[in-house]
């Protein structure tokens, strides 16, 4: 499938490893010769060795961070770690994919960050693809920043040629979060018949982040576990078909409970506030591919899969309010504010799709072609309900609002895209250029329980479809400068259109101190991008490097909280609220972000093992267009350089790792400095023998006391602002029999 990324290692040391991708051109290419930034993250690599997250698998990547959402929303650690920064680009300006199909779209509401990047199950997977800039020209809308490809195993990446069965028992531990997880693969393949199968059962369990000296008190207790199956059925009809038809189990449940210095006590006291995130996503995918065996026909290549994906988040609030005196500002003073009670709260996201995908290639002449089409319709649900608990007596109203309510239509989001690529060398250079139709439209169904809720001003909220049209080309050559040296550029345009939530969601408090309202806009319009990208590769018998510079200009940003001339609003009592405060999702000017990265590796001596310095590193600089400031999500400059040695026989690796984050800046924090820190990690990988590997790490090797600013509150200070600490002095392991 054109989806798969394939990894052909040669030897264990990962170096040495010559890694091809199918993301960043939709056709296979070493990565070496993609004029784009990707990176290729193979599990097997030392630096993953023990990783079940996407923050951990990415740690060393320069350009590249993730949010750890350990105070996001209503409790600390509710969401997924799976909010990945590419460049300066995050959020659903990221598009996710796994084996080419789109993961659910994250959902960002206020108070909620539903990140659903790490909805995977690593047991599960080969390889990930993480391609930096604008790729709307191959994969549509979203792809604005860059795109995170997951790659399912494979029963060809289990077996060799000529073996039929095949057995693996991965396991993982990580003392930072207590994680332990272990898996079983079976592979098997009947070269006679052309059947094939794998299937992997897996299980996880976790606790939350050990910040690094932080008190009890502020640390909140957390039960994490995963649960995944895969069955992946394959029959080769003859040389040139193959059909296969893949099952795809995923869940995850996390209870969460905030500690006792992280309680609420500003409007309510509370006395417990714990929550329950469950998780479950399915994929059905029925596929064939067609490679030909007589070159002269029109279509050498073929791929295509329909497929269906469900996915449904629950997240359920149990919290008990103590009995509280109102205060001059709150309603019923001088009385009670409220008596004993539980309140709670049972959220619930719906994100269904299915759709299919065509992809042929062709060549003519000197001319590889890649073309074809990609439909998929998602419909996408958010239903809130929330109820107190009083003396037995269960009330469906909270602070003046009437559950279960809707904040958004129902919705089905149409996406349709056309495509083609071409690639063509003429002498010593090398070019492909492409160019994508896409058809975006939202059409919402609006229910009495949104009606009933959603209100602009003192009015009912209109309700709007969206239909949007966009041509997103790319231009992209190689030059050959010697057969050690190369240098590449490129351009390319991104786009992202409003999601069914930023178009139409709404929140109305009328009982707050300061009564405020978010407002549904209709008229939003799609983000673009453009995207300039130069770069300089070298490939020497000792020395390898990589220097990249780019540009990127945004424009059209939607930002979800713009103000608006405040209002006075009739509630449903007929009693007139003066100056609340309104705001809306809207488009502003953009942003625009330059960088450089750069990476290399020089081996002390030209044979197989010995010693090798490895070095990556990135800078960039972003401003917004509205006044020229500091962008606040820009990742400081980081340095990694790591000192690896591979025995002769290359059984055995080791790497001592050093990271250097610099000073982050465009971001005010009140009792937080977001100053620079520098880590140690020492990380060995042996393989006993054809049975037996297996891999320790020692991580923040002098146990570093630091913070990653992203993942700070504003407001953090004190002894409350530890829990944020990463972890210190810790160990990652991981063992594979097999059998």
């Amino acid at each position: 499938m054109a989806s798969v990324a394939t990894t052909l290692v040669a030897p264990v040391i990962a170096q040495d490893t010559l890694k091809i991708t199918v993301t960043g051109t939709k056709t296979e290419r070493a990565v070496e010769d993609i004029p784009a930034s990707i990176k290729v993250i193979d599990f097997d690599d030392l630096r993953n060795q023990g990783n079940t997250d996407l923050k951990s698998i990415t740690r060393y990547e320069p350009g590249i961070s993730v949010f750890d959402p350990r105070d996001s929303g209503n409790y600390n650690g509710t969401t997924s770690t799976g909010n990945l920064n590419i460049r300066g680009m995050r959020q659903n300006r990221i598009l996710g994919l796994q084996d080419g199909i789109r993961l659910p779209a994250g959902f960002y509401a206020v108070g909620y960050d539903y990140s659903n990047l790490n909805t995977v199950d690593y047991f599960t997977l080969k390889t990930l693809d993480i391609l930096k800039g604008p790729a709307s020209s191959l994969y549509g809308s979203d792809a604005l920043g860059g795109v995170v490809s997951y790659n399912t195993l494979t029963v060809d990446d289990l077996l060799e040629e000529g073996e039929k069965t095949k057995y693996e028992f991965p396991a993982k531990f990580n003392s930072a979060n207590n994680s332990l997880g272990g898996a079983v693969r079976v592979a098997y393949r009947d070269e006679e018949s052309g059947l094939s199968f794998l299937t992997v059962l897996s299980k996880s369990e976790r606790n939350e982040l050990k910040p690094n000296g932080a008190d009890d008190e502020y640390i909140n207790p957390a039960d994490i576990s995963t649960n995944a199956a895969l069955l992946n059925l394959n029959k080769q009809i003859d040389p040139s078909n193959k059909i296969g038809f893949t099952i795809d189990t995923y869940s995850k449940d996390r209870e969460i409970a905030r500690s006792s210095g992280n309680l609420s006590t500003g409007y309510y006291t509370y006395t417990k506030q714990e929550t329950d995130v469950e998780q479950d996503k399915n994929r059905y995918i029925l596929s064939w591919d067609y490679d030909a065996v007589d070159k002269t026909k029109f279509v050498d290549n073929l791929q295509a899969k329909i497929y269906y994906q469900d996915f449904e988040t629950r997240d359920n609030w149990d919290e008990f309010q103590a009995e509280r005196t109102a205060a001059a500002w709150q309603p019923g003073f001088p009385g009670l504010l409220n008596e004993d009670r539980d309140v709670l709260s049972r959220y619930k996201l719906k994100d269904d799709s299915y759709g299919f995908d065509l992809q042929l290639g062709s060549n003519i002449n000197n001319h590889k072609l890649t073309y074809g089409v990609d439909y998929s319709l998602t419909s996408n649900e958010y239903t809130q309900d929330k109820f107190t608990v009083t003396d037995g007596v269960t009330e469906h109203e909270y602070r003046d609002t009437e559950y279960p309510i809707k904040r958004s239509p129902d919705t089905d989001t149409q996406r349709l895209g056309v495509y083609i690529q071409d690639e063509v060398a003429y002498g010593k250079t090398e070019y492909i250029y492409g160019l994508r139709f896409d058809n975006y439209q939202l059409n919402a169904s609006a229910d009495s329980t949104y009606l009933d809720y959603c209100q602009v001003g003192s009015d009912p909220c209109p309700v709007a479809d969206l239909d949007a049209t966009s041509f997103t080309p790319k231009i992209a050559a190689t030059r050959e400068i010697s057969d050690e040296l190369k240098v590449y550029g490129q351009y390319s345009r991104g786009f992202r259109a409003p999601s069914w939530w930023e178009m139409q969601a709404s929140q109305t408090n009328l009982s707050a101190d300061e009564p405020y309202q978010t407002q549904p806009n209709p008229d939003l319009k799609p983000e673009t991008s453009d995207s300039f990208e130069i770069g300089l590769r070298g490939d020497y018998e000792k020395f390898n490097f990589g220097l990249t510079a780019f540009f990127n200009t945004y424009n059209d940003f939607i930002d979800t909280s713009v103000e608006q001339e405040s209002e006075d609003i009739v509630d449903e009592n007929g009693v007139t609220i003066e100056d609340v405060s309104i705001t809306m999702a809207d488009n502003i000017k953009g942003a625009e972000i330059w960088g450089i990265e750069y990476k290399s590796e020089y081996k002390f001596t030209p044979e197989t093992g010995g010693f090798s310095v490895i070095t990556s590193a990135a800078y960039q600089k972003g401003t917004n267009k509205v006044d020229n400031d500091d962008l606040g999500n820009i990742d400081p400059f980081k340095f990694v350089s790591g000192l690896r040695y591979t025995n002769p026989d290359e059984r055995f690796t080791g790497e001592l790792i050093g990271t250097y984050v610099g000073k982050a800046v465009g971001t005010s924090y009140s009792g937080y400095d977001p100053a620079a820190y520098y880590t140690v990690d020492l990380l060995t990988k042996f393989k006993a023998n054809d049975r037996l590997d297996f891999s320790v790490g020692i991580n923040n090797l002098f146990n570093e006391k630091y913070y990653q600013y992203q993942n700070v509150t504003s407001s953090a200070s004190g002894d409350k602002l530890k829990q944020y600490r990463e972890a210190g002095t810790n160990i990652q392991a991981q063992v594979k029999f097999t059998f």
